[in-house]
Parts: C-alpha cells; structure tokens; sequence
C-alpha cells in the first residue's frame, strides 16, 4: 500500500458518489450495483465517523455527515419503491437458482443495514411500514438459506447463503440496539436461529478455502457475542493469520485487513501490508480498499492522533447569499447604526433567558414583510417548542429558495445560559449542527453575549470554507430589537 493510492482512492471514492448521488433520482429504483457502492460507501463513513470522530477536522465530520445522510435517504427512499421483492424472489427459487436471488437480495440487506445504523445514530425514535415489511420478508430468506445448508451434500454451495446469513445477522445486531425494535420483534430468537447455523459451518474445512467469508463470519461473532471470545471462533480467525497474503486478491486483502484489524487480531498489519487495488479503482472494490488503507494510515491500535490531516472532502452547500437571507429574515440590519445601545440596554439582554430572547425574535420577525402567513405561523410553533435531544436549533424556520426546501436555523443563547463574559468555542456544534441533518440549510447564531475569540476564530474559519453561518450578537441584537421598538 502506498499513501498516494490511499490518497487517491479516498479522492475517487468520494467524486464518484458526488456524481452517483447528483444523478441518481432520490425516488427511483435503483440498479443493484448502485445499491451495493451505496451501501459500502455509507458503511465506509460510519466506520470512520465512529472509529475517528473526535480526530477529524469538523469539516470534514460535516462532509461525511452530509454525504451518509443523503446515502440514507436515497437506498430508504429505494426500499419505499420495491418493497424488497428481491426476498420474494429467494422464497420462490430452487436450489439452482437461489444464489443469483441471493446476491440481489444481500444488496438490500445491506442497504437497510446502513439505514438502521444511521438511524441508531441519529437517536431517531422510528419504526415505520418499511421495517414491518423487512421483518416479515426476511424470514424468506432466513429460512431458505438454511434449509438449504442442512440439505447441501457439496458444502461449497453454502458460500454465498453463509455471506447472507452473515449480513442479516449483523443487520439484527444493529437493530438490538433500538429498543423499539426489540419491543416490537424478538431479535435474539433470530439472532439465535441465524448464529447455529454459523457456528456450525465455521468448524468445517471447505471454508478454509474460502478466508474472506470466515474472517467475515468470525469477526460478525467475536464483535457481537463477547461470550464467544474464548471460544473457537476466535481460534478460528487466529487461524487466518497462517495464510500467505501474497496467496489472496487485493480484495480479500482488503476485507481481511478489516475484519482483523476491527476484531484487534494482532496480525491485521502483516494483510494490511499486501493492500492494493487496480490502477483504474474499479467501483466494486473500492470501498473496502479505502477503509482497510484507512486503518492502516491511522492505526489507533498503534498510536494515538490528536487531529487527522485534511480529508479535503469538500461539504455540500447551496450557492446562496448569507447576507441576503439575513436581509430577508432582519430587514434592518442595514440601518442599525441609528440605534444606540446604553449599559442598561446590555443589562437588559443579558438578563434574558433562551425563552424571553426567543419570544422577541418571534416578536420581530412577525413585523417582517418579507415572510409570508405559512412561515410567520412556522415562527410562533418554533418558539415555543421544548427543548429536547431530537432538537436541531432554538428556531428552524424553512424558506424556499430555487424551488428547494431550505432551513434558516436559528440557534439562541441567552446571558442566563452562558454565564462567562463571552461564548466560549464548546459551544460551535450548535451552530454547525444544521448542516449535519438538514439536506439544505444555513446558521443564523443569535447571542446576548458577544462570541470569544476562539469561537469567533472558529466561525471565520468555517466561513472562509463556505459554511453558510451569520453571528448577530450582543449590541447588534440589541439594535434589532430596538428598530421595532421591542426594547
């Protein structure tokens, strides 16, 4: 492996799903390679988001996020249009047809893998129609897999039923996760019923031959089912460090690498040194070549890093005019140097909380004629709402802006709340929090107490890359309130 085809293919990944993602239609049924490089980029950016988050540059944090989100919401959008047929399509083969069923249908298992995840991290509280159908198609395809392992007299036949076992089960993993989902269905009774079968063929030889999956298999139990971690899986994976890497593909290479390294089997480096991809990247493989080199790169089980270098993974923003929308939401932000600003004004604001300042600016934009009924009736709800863990900002308040839905958020902190002289920089998730859940938004930050240095410093730096983000602060709000006779 050499820095520069990490490099690159980090590069290639990304500007490939760029373009994936701009002309894929969010709503339309997709090819199943499409489902697969989905599938295994967003797998990709939730194992570095969750390996490497606090080592990231936020800009980058924000990237990932923004691309994962979309990925989501194409491959959900995806099950929406047809309602896993493909596991319809296992139920009704026969021993010489189900693998090419199969290989279909493992797309869409992962696919609703990387949805589930995205889900359990978000902490979004969910459960729709969707999950009800994959619940009771996925019986199919439990269900036949097996039964046809226990009738295979050629044991090489059960490959590709053990990669959708394997697949499912770390799907269920996932789901076990969310209580909701373990109310409605009894995930360790499938767990259980899927991990028999795996047990079982890990201890036969055929699978000697085939690495990749019984690394696959083994890591899947040794990460999920710590009871098995003196047990032969584990042997069994210690097993994989025997084998020559030169003897394997660069694909295997790479999926070996991973599973080793995420199961910490001390012998990931000796694959990992083997890593290598084809010079023209092909879709299919990358993927798994970028997360292994990823790991190699940085080797948290080696060492520690502070921050990573730059991923120059570009976030996505809408080409729009912060000043413009400032303009719009706070139409005399241009005059406010007739205002003046007294040290009552300032003892004033200051002794504001979060609901009092949030009460005025509802105040404020309701004189606004530049929002129309609907939005002024989007401002009343949103500043009232609680606060809560789901919240996003004090205010997130949608416009339209080229035809597409836009959010102008409006984070709020109060003299109350913050009770240094000045913002201090903890404080700038909260302003960049907007741009990891909303496919299109802008940060409007709203605050009685002037920003630190280091938050300003830190906002300027993200301005300079293009955030959409505007401050109004301290005697700025002050002057807002006062052009309308508010304070």
């Amino acid at each position: 492996m050499t820095i520069s085809k990490f490099t690159i293919g980090l590069d290639k990944m990304f500007t490939r799903l760029d373009g994936y993602i701009k002309k894929d239609d969010f709503y339309g049924d997709l090819k199943p390679i499409n489902k697969k490089i989905y599938s295994d980029i967003g797998n990709v950016i939730i194992k570095i988001l969750e390996t490497y988050r606090e080592n990231l540059l936020l800009k980058d944090v924000i990237a990932l996020e923004q691309r994962l989100l979309k990925i989501t919401e194409i491959l959900y959008n995806n099950m929406f249009s047809q309602y896993y047929v493909t596991f319809k399509w296992v139920n009704e083969s026969d021993i010489d047809s189900i693998d090419n069923a199969l290989n279909a249908s493992i797309y869409d298992i992962q696919s609703t893998n990387v949805i589930i995840q995205n889900i359990n991290r978000k902490k979004v509280d969910t459960f729709d129609s969707i999950f009800n159908l994959y619940m009771n198609r996925i019986k199919w395809v439990i269900d036949r897999c097996i039964e046809f392992i226990n009738m295979n007299k050629n044991n090489s036949e059960n490959v590709v039923k053990l990669y959708a076992l394997t697949t499912i089960v770390n799907t269920f993993y996932n789901m076990r996760k969310k209580d909701k989902i373990k109310e409605k269905f009894d995930i360790d009774d499938y767990i259980y019923t899927i991990n028999g079968p795996l047990l079982n063929e890990i201890k036969k030889d055929y699978l000697r031959k085939e690495p990749t999956l019984l690394a696959f298999i083994s890591s899947s139990l040794l990460s999920n089912e710590p009871i098995l971690e003196n047990s032969y899986v584990k042997d069994t994976l210690l097993s994989i460090c025997d084998i020559d890497p030169s003897d394997l593909s660069p694909y295997q290479n790479s999926w070996i690498t991973i599973n080793l390294w995420e199961s910490n089997i001390d012998c990931y480096e000796k694959f990992g040194a083997h890593l290598s991809i084809a010079s023209n990247y092909p879709p299919m493989t990358l993927a798994p070549f970028v997360l292994a080199s990823f790991y190699m790169k940085y080797d948290l089980r080696k060492s520690s890093f502070h921050i990573l270098e730059d991923l120059k993974i570009a976030p996505f923003f809408e080409s729009i005019s912060m000043n413009e929308i400032v303009k719009m939401f706070f139409p005399t932000i241009g005059t406010l140097e007739l205002y003046r600003v007294t040290p009552e004004d300032q003892n004033k604001l200051v002794s504001m909380n979060d609901g009092e300042i949030r009460a005025l600016l509802c105040s404020l934009l309701l004189l606004n004629p530049n929002l129309d009924e609907s939005t002024k009736a989007i401002v009343i709800n949103e500043s009232k709402k609680p606060h809560s863990g789901y919240e996003i900002s004090d205010m997130d308040i949608p416009i339209t802006i080229e035809g597409k839905k836009h959010f102008v958020c409006l984070p709020v902190k109060s003299g109350v709340e913050i009770k240094s002289p000045s913002v201090p920089s903890d404080y700038l998730h909260q302003l960049t929090r907007p741009f990891l859940l909303y496919p299109f938004a802008s940060c409007i930050f709203i605050t009685a107490k002037p920003c630190s240095q280091p938050l300003r410093n830190q906002i300027n730096a993200l301005i300079q890359k293009q955030f959409p983000i505007y401050v109004i602060e301290n005697q700025t709000l002050i002057r807002l309130f006062k052009s309308k006779q508010l304070m």
